[in-house]
């Protein structure tokens, strides 16, 4: 069966505009972290880690609210920026401070002070990083992953 010259023409043009629908495929991972304001929505460990005889592997969980609108700023050149949010856990810290990051030469290791994590999801509206370590010098390695969304 032959197909139509409308039909073939409607083909290229379905496949053309779905090409051109591919949002992020052409940005660094540093071009989408950057200038954007960016707020942890999830944050688990794995194993659960034990505080006061409780296991807790939902850590966003046991964070005050006042800890959850907390923003964090990525500039371009290195600096980033956090952020204490609409609302301040303690009225006499700054609302900002700031600090160092970088990327590995293949920008899949964010290293945030000191503290590197695995890219695990970045586009221009989530954030997703994972830390493998002892973070809390307990002894223990444990499995850190935190979730952001642009604010």
């Amino acid at each position: 069966m032959r197909k139509s010259p409308l039909y073939l023409f409607m083909l290229v043009a379905l496949t053309l505009a779905f090409g051109a629908c591919k949002k992020d495929d052409d940005k660094s991972n540093s071009e989408q972290l950057v200038d954007k304001n960016w707020r942890m929505v999830a944050f688990t460990s794995d194993p659960a880690i034990n505080i006061g005889g409780i296991q807790f592997s939902d850590l966003y969980a046991q964070l005050d609210d006042c800890d959850k609108d907390d923003l964090i700023i990525f500039k371009s050149g290195g600096a980033v920026n956090n952020d204490e949010g609409p609302s301040k856990c303690d009225p006499s810290d700054p609302q900002t401070t700031t600090g160092t990051w970088v990327f590995n030469t293949d920008e899949t290791i964010l290293t945030v002070d000191g503290e590197s994590w695995t890219i695990l999801e970045l586009d221009d509206d989530d954030l997703k990083v994972k830390y493998t370590g002892d973070p809390f010098g307990g002894g223990f390695n444990t499995t850190l992953t935190a979730t952001f969304k642009k604010n």
